[in-house]
């Protein structure tokens, strides 16, 4: 078992023991390399819940490294306390103007888990109306917040030291992510529960949640190059919670209208068999896997949070590879050529300035050609080595 993938099942099994309430055993923790271990738990957004498991250990174990470990924790919950005042300010003044808007992913999912804090949240993702973003971009800087993108994506974004990171999404996903997706939510607030009248905030219903939780997690694992651990905590958690009362004839037909039947089926069986509490009592998560699983589980692991670029662009290349998968010389000049010319919903979801003046994309494809080239360098390098060589 290589490091990598040894700090990775460290990281899972001190989770599900702290999901669970159990002690790790002392043998365990003596195993570990801790430094690692924390290194891992940092990339994937899991050093609060794992900090957790470990403080019967806090005194026995490396002062330097679990001190760092135990910040994590007062700033997890600081963080969460804060994020929870500046959100119902929001919320506040989006009721009183009438702005529709749906709280999205980790601010529903934190409250899913046993503990406050547990669930550690880099930004707070809302959906808002769209014919309404330009009021809410006027509360943000009037309450101090820096514009740090606008108008030009799905999602507006929007930061104040030292945390607060809002995206405002006005698409839930956008039609160049998957054309399936971006369709299927289009008429998203016609589908949604407004559960309090004198208030704009909507919600999903528990199967429609858990469906968007499903297609947030295939975006970035099919798109993004990987989406990390935690996506496989929050799944397990939540279905711990509403497996049971979930309307299952409702989710196989809108999972086959997504397409995700297989996916959801993958990802709900292996959060199961590695945060189950026999995996935890037992510490046996590798001998819980078949050959398949523990590849999938690798790739989880290798991802991080963010992502790798490798898998980044193998998924990009995936998308111009022949009827029978392979990528041909022709596949690769395809993909150069649409990375270089980008046309068509690229551009609209991009660029939609120049998608309403489409007179001036060649003049846009100009200035991404020598911008990319003195900023990201070495990346594009990267990128076309990697590409060259796929088959």
């Amino acid at each position: 078992m290589d490091n990598n993938f040894k700090s990775g099942i460290d990281v899972i099994y001190l989770t599900s023991c702290a999901l669970h309430g159990i002690v790790p055993e002392q043998g365990a923790i003596e195993k570990m390399d801790l430094q690692a271990v924390y290194n891992q738990a940092k990339r994937h957004k899991m050093l609060y819940i794992t900090c957790m498991a470990l403080e019967p250990y806090w005194d026995k174990l490396d002062k330097e490294i679990i001190n760092e470990w135990r910040m994590s924790v007062n700033q997890a919950i600081k963080s969460s306390v804060l994020y929870s005042v500046e959100r119902e300010k929001l919320f506040r003044f989006m009721d009183k103007n009438k702005i529709s808007y749906l709280p999205l992913k980790g601010i529903i999912l934190q409250d899913v888990y046993p503990k406050i804090g547990m669930r550690q949240m880099l930004d707070n993702d809302i959906l808002i109306d769209i014919n309404k973003r330009h009021l809410v971009r006027e509360y943000m800087e009037n309450n101090g917040y820096k514009v740090d993108m606008y108008g030009t994506s799905m999602h507006d974004v929007y930061m104040k030291p030292p945390i607060f990171n809002f995206e405002m999404h006005v698409y839930l996903v956008t039609e160049l992510v998957d054309p399936a997706f971006y369709n299927y939510y289009l008429d998203i607030w016609q589908r949604l529960e407004r559960p309090d009248k004198n208030r704009y905030e909507y919600r999903f219903s528990k199967e429609d949640f858990y469906l968007h939780v499903l297609v947030h997690a295939y975006k970035h694992f099919t798109y993004a190059g990987g989406i990390g651990l935690k996506p496989l905590a929050d799944i397990f958690v939540y279905l711990q919670k509403y497996g049971d009362s979930l309307d299952r004839r409702y989710l196989t037909a809108e999972l086959k209208k997504l397409r995700l039947t297989a996916f959801e089926k993958n990802i709900s069986d292996l959060s199961g068999k590695i945060f189950d509490v026999e995996a935890a009592r037992q510490n046996n998560i590798s001998e819980r896997l078949c050959d398949e699983e523990e590849n999938l589980l690798k790739f989880f692991i290798d991802s991080g949070s963010f992502g790798s670029n490798d898998a980044l662009f193998r998924a990009m290349i995936d998308r111009f590879a022949n009827g029978d998968g392979k990528i041909t010389k022709s596949s690769k000049v395809r993909y150069f050529l649409n990375r270089l010319f980008p046309t068509g919903v690229y551009i609209k979801d991009a660029y939609p300035f120049f998608h309403k003046h489409k007179y001036l994309i060649p003049a846009l494809w100009i200035y991404r050609f020598f911008s990319k080239i003195f900023v990201k360098f070495k990346r594009i390098m990267k990128e076309i080595k990697f590409i060259l060589k796929q088959k």
